[in-house]
């Protein structure tokens, strides 16, 4: 799918919200792209700010910082990402372009993966002591897992760029099949 597509999709489906009726109900198939359009995006937006991911994880896996700090950072840069989308999309902002190049599949997950788990970590009186549905281990352990990952090598050849001959030819000059479009 491409980038005008997308474009396309948005502006259709703000005019129909303007005129009180729902992509969703007029054609469902259309919504459905748009919805996988909006998923890459709010999952690359997040992907994107990984060297801020990465130093609160480290800071948090080292003990630099407390758990509440940890809670309060992580869950500060969540929401500041996705306010930031949230108003770039009612905008129909074309800086949501970059957003629509793959980046790095399954961070996503354990990107909300880690926040749903500060949603459910309870400070308590404040003393920093673990709820019965996450414990600090718990909460390390995904941190962790999501620091490597973030770390990893990019295993994808191509730089988002998609008129880029090295995209299209490959690298050595045969046509290479993106399976993001």
């Amino acid at each position: 799918m491409s980038k005008r597509l997308f474009f396309e999709l948005l502006k259709y489906s703000q005019k129909l919200e303007d005129s009180d009726q729902s992509l969703a109900q007029e054609d469902s198939e259309l919504y459905n792209a748009l919805r996988r359009f909006l998923i890459d995006i709010e999952c690359n937006a997040h992907y994107f700010e990984k060297i801020k991911y990465i130093k609160i994880l480290e800071n948090f896996l080292i003990n630099k910082i407390t758990v509440k700090d940890f809670l309060n950072r992580y869950s500060s840069l969540y929401q500041e990402i996705d306010q930031e989308l949230d108003e770039m999309l009612s905008t129909q902002d074309y800086a949501l372009q970059k957003f629509l190049t793959p980046s790095r599949p399954g961070v996503d997950n354990l990107v909300h993966h880690v926040k749903s788990l500060c949603e459910l970590f309870d400070l308590g009186t404040g003393t920093g002591a673990e709820s019965e549905y996450c414990t600090i281990g718990e909460l390390k352990s995904a941190a962790g897992d999501l620091l490597l990952r973030l770390q990893m090598k990019e295993e994808f050849p191509f730089n988002g760029d998609e008129d880029s001959p090295d995209d299209a030819n490959g690298a050595n000059g045969a046509q290479d099949q993106n399976p993001w479009q």
